[in-house]
């Protein structure tokens, strides 16, 4: 799997996870947040996902994990 950093964070909001860091995935061309408690795709395009801001970030990150969680 072939992936880029692109930077990393502190969660403000979320507990499950203290810190994430994104990578662009070259192969599927999507933006992969990558956390302590797995892998979630937040965007399909890095334009989408500089498009984003902070909280919708950590938003999708949190659906994330919740879905894996049922």
């Amino acid at each position: 799997m072939n992936k880029e950093f692109l930077e990393e964070h502190e969660f403000k909001k979320l507990l499950a996870a203290k810190k994430y860091k994104i990578y662009f995935q070259e192969e599927s061309d999507c933006v992969i947040a990558e956390t302590e408690v797995g892998d979630v795709v937040i965007a399909f395009s890095e334009y989408e996902y500089y498009s984003m801001n902070p909280e919708e970030i950590e938003q999708k990150i949190y659906e994330g994990i919740k879905s894996r969680s049922r």
